[in-house]
């Protein structure tokens, strides 16, 4: 049974949809991160209305045009990795044993709870959007319009539960 789903893991990884998941996932983290490091910046230079937070450098995000369709790609991106390293998680480093074994799977661990952090902080920005309450209901009408809506909305919800 584990070969099988070691197998099945690796079929997986080295999917070239997969990858190109995992490349989007990364582009949406540096986005992030620069946006971070502009709000560090204004900060630095005495501007203290934006959060120099991962947190604040989504809601950075999400008040530019298209601010929600960028909230909802750094939340599937941010996804994306977060399963990525769950992947690398349970079926990577077999050539790996003893100490280095943990210490990557540690890693592992570490980055995928980063990864669903900005994940969250994306999601609950998206949520919290439009105020008295019917922030959800009108994510999801605007998700729903776009072309495959069905899908994104599916996986923030997928997000949202991991």
């Amino acid at each position: 049974m584990t070969t099988s789903a070691e197998l099945a893991g690796r079929k997986a990884e080295n999917s070239e949809w997969f990858d190109k998941a995992v490349r989007f996932g990364l582009v949406v983290y540096g986005v992030v991160y620069l946006v971070l490091a502009w709000l560090a910046i204004q900060l630095a230079m005495g501007d203290f209305a934006g959060k120099a937070t991962t947190k604040g450098a989504v809601a950075q995000l999400a008040e530019q045009p298209f601010g929600t369709f960028m909230i909802v790609l750094v939340a599937v991106g941010m996804f994306l990795l977060v399963i990525w390293r769950l992947f690398d998680l349970f079926l990577g480093h077999g050539e790996d044993d003893g100490a280095d074994l943990w210490k990557h799977r540690a890693s592992d661990l570490l980055k995928a709870v980063l990864y669903g952090s900005v994940c969250w902080a994306a999601v609950s920005i998206l949520l919290h959007k439009g105020g008295g309450g019917s922030g959800a209901k009108d994510f999801s009408a605007k998700i729903l319009g776009l072309p495959g809506g069905p899908l994104i909305l599916g996986l923030v919800g997928a997000a949202i539960i991991a």
